[in-house]
């Protein structure tokens, strides 16, 4: 029974920090717009690889995580021509 207990308390414990990385990863709502009207402009090839997964989300582009940024720019151009 102590056992199930403290597994209990690990698991909401590593949910919590889960939680909280999530919260920091995010970036506030202003520097999220101000990066995406800068990267509006580029060229897909000068954007990074950030950009490029945001891109590739938006557009449901199966495998982006596994990409590289060269497989990213041509699957998205590939998208972009359909």
């Amino acid at each position: 029974m102590r056992q199930k207990v403290q597994a209990i308390r690990l698991l909401k414990d590593n949910r919590r920090a889960t939680a909280a990385t999530k919260k920091k990863k995010s970036a506030p709502a202003t520097a999220q717009s101000a990066s995406a009207s800068k990267s509006s402009q580029k060229g897909s090839s000068e954007k990074t690889k950030a950009e490029l997964l945001e891109m590739a989300k938006k557009m449901d582009i199966t495998g982006r995580h596994d990409m590289t940024k060269d497989e990213l720019i041509k699957a998205i151009d590939k998208q972009g021509k359909k």
